[in-house]
Formats: structure tokens, sequence, C-alpha cells
């Protein structure tokens, strides 16, 4: 498949999904790169519809996607925020560990399991989505972890005196 073909097959998948006139407008892009990018700005509607798939997402943006922070079917091993937004996808599993001053946000979604270290003056909100597990060590008294639990499935440890859970919401 092309990159327009691409570009417009999504589209289209999006717009069956209720993509806003907004969007619809604004999609002009046939870039992998930039699409990814989308993904990240558009992501409480991909969660929302579970779009793309996680099989659409490795067929299509394999090399390109994990540029942006997005993981699918993978082993993780982030060591410092170079990004602002991860989103793990699918059987992902690994580690994200934070130290100094990294921020970020990582989303957990699928069946996916990850162990998430906040150490230094690290600040990290993490969104669990599905099925998901994670396991959050906090460190020190200066990082901060909020964890979002989205469903009664997903599983969440924690270990460490700054860490916040709480129910989350995505509108």
């Amino acid at each position: 498949m092309t990159n327009k073909e691409l570009s417009a097959d999504l589209k289209k998948r999006a717009i069956a999904l209720g993509l806003c006139r907004q969007w619809q407008r604004d999609w002009t892009t046939e870039d992998k790169s930039i699409l990814c990018d989308m993904y990240i700005d558009g992501l409480d509607f991909c969660i929302i519809n579970n779009y793309p798939t996680t099989e659409y997402m490795k067929e299509n943006f394999d090399g390109i996607m994990q540029n942006h922070g997005i993981y699918v079917d993978e082993k993780v091993s982030i060591n410092g925020a170079k990004l602002l937004v991860y989103v793990i996808n699918g059987e992902s599993t690994g580690d994200i560990v934070l130290d100094d001053f990294d921020i970020c946000d990582v989303y957990i979604r699928h069946n996916s399991d990850i162990n998430i270290i906040a150490k230094g003056q690290s600040s990290i909100y993490i969104n669990v989505f599905d099925n998901a597990k994670v396991n959050v060590t906090q460190t020190g008294s200066l990082s901060r972890v909020n964890v979002y639990k989205h469903g009664d499935n997903v599983s969440i440890v924690t270990d460490g005196k700054n860490i916040q859970v709480k129910d989350g919401k995505l509108e």
C-alpha cells in the first residue's frame, strides 16, 4: 500500500468511527511520521475506538512508530524520557526508568506488562487500560507519579510514598 493509499484508508476508517469534521478537514498528510504524530495528538479518539488495530500499526508503521514513542507487541526499554508521550500497546513488556527532571505521560494498553521506576525529580503520569499491568516504583522525596486506572481489569502495583492512583476517564 502506498503512503497515499494508507492515509486515505486510515482517514476512511476514522470517519466510520465518528471522526469530527475538523480532523477530517485537517487530514492532508500522507507522511507516516506525521500520521504517527496525529495518532498521539488524537490519542483519546484512538483509545476509545481501539483505532487503528495493533495489527494495522505493526504492518504499516513498524520502524517509524517507535521513533514517536509508540510500541506494539515488543520489548520496551526506555531509560530517560526523550519524548513527552509514550504509548505501549498490545502484548508489550519492559521497563521505563525516569530520573533527574524527566517528565512524561505513559499510556499502557491491551495486555502490556510494564515496570516503571521514577527517581530524582521526575514526574510521570500513567494511564492504564484494558488488561494491562504496571508495576510502579517511586524513590526519593522529589519524584512524583500519578496513575490513572481505566477499568476494573487493569493491574497496578505500587511501591513508594509519592504515588497517587486515581480513577481515569477519557473524554
